[in-house]
């Protein structure tokens, strides 16, 4: 009985625009990391923040196309200085606006669905969230706003660097990736910070709803930017240590494509969170393969 009654409130929701209904968490095991470990040396000099902008985006959506060009403008007009991040939440089972078409791959999964829910509820598409922090009381920030709150973000310096170095193991056909995360200031005693790891793949090949397409979907749309899995947990893996000026983590671990991804696409972008606040420090972004 309550799919019956879903069905309208699906439709209703179609011809309002590209609305979104609140999904649940789903977790998936994180990960085993080949080196973990953590030491004191001497304070590193300040990074230039880099901002993390998540498209929260679906294949049903016909005007997310055009938030991914502005997503991107954004970045070109920012060389070296703005990760992007498509994501991809289930909403619901068979939701139209992120459930592939037939004979397509899915662009959704579990932890795109985690990080959006970890920050509320989506109320329509295309939305962003800028190193998750809120304007107006919201982690989720229209398009319209997206380069002037990039722009204040980038005047900030991030508490730690992120050096970030990968090599691919042809024999294994998989990636070692290594993580140094480096404090260059004194947090407060107590605080937490929380990191995340994604593989992220670039020019999938699919069918994307799109306003401007002849009949409404573009068949041979590239998708960028797509957040594959989440190495770490969907709420992160916390750094267990006072984080004071010049402590450091090293992280290592393998990185195995699955079937469907092109090894060649890949990156690997990794991201460190103040756990109360939940706003995004610092990220980084490195290929996979080099």
């Amino acid at each position: 009985m309550k799919q019956i009654f879903l069905l309208p409130l699906i439709a209703g929701f179609l011809l309002a625009g590209c609305d979104e209904e609140p999904p649940p968490i789903r977790f998936t095991d994180p990960e085993k990391p080949l080196l973990d470990t953590m030491y004191t040396t001497v304070t590193p000099t300040p990074d230039l923040k880099q901002v993390l902008l998540m498209d929260v985006t679906g294949v049903g959506c016909s005007n997310c196309p055009e938030a991914a060009v502005l997503a991107k403008n954004i970045q070109n007009a920012n060389p070296g200085r703005i990760n992007l991040l498509a994501v991809y939440p289930f909403i619901f089972p068979n939701h139209p606006l992120t459930n592939p078409s037939a004979g397509y791959d899915t662009l959704a999964n579990d932890d795109a669905e985690g990080l959006v829910s970890n920050l509320g509820s989506i109320v329509g598409l295309p939305v962003g969230i800028i190193d998750q922090t809120k304007l107006s009381g919201s982690s989720f920030i229209a398009p319209s706003s997206w380069a002037s709150t990039v722009s204040g973000r980038l005047a900030l310096t991030p508490p730690a660097n992120i050096k970030l170095n990968s090599s691919w193991i042809t024999t294994d056909n998989k990636g070692r990736l290594e993580i140094k995360v480096a404090y260059h200031q004194n947090l407060s005693s107590g605080t937490k910070n929380l990191l995340y790891i994604g593989i992220v793949e670039d020019n999938i090949v699919g069918k994307q709803s799109n306003k401007d397409a002849a009949g409404g979907y573009d068949y041979k749309y590239k998708f960028s930017h797509v957040l594959r899995k989440l190495i770490t947990p969907v709420t992160g893996d916390t750094l267990k240590a006072d984080l004071t000026a010049g402590r450091v983590f090293e992280k290592h671990y393998y990185i195995k494509p699955r079937y469907n991804w092109n090894p060649d696409n890949l990156n690997a972008l990794v991201w460190i969170v103040d756990a109360n606040s939940k706003e995004i420090l610092q990220s980084a972004e490195v290929k996979l393969k080099p």
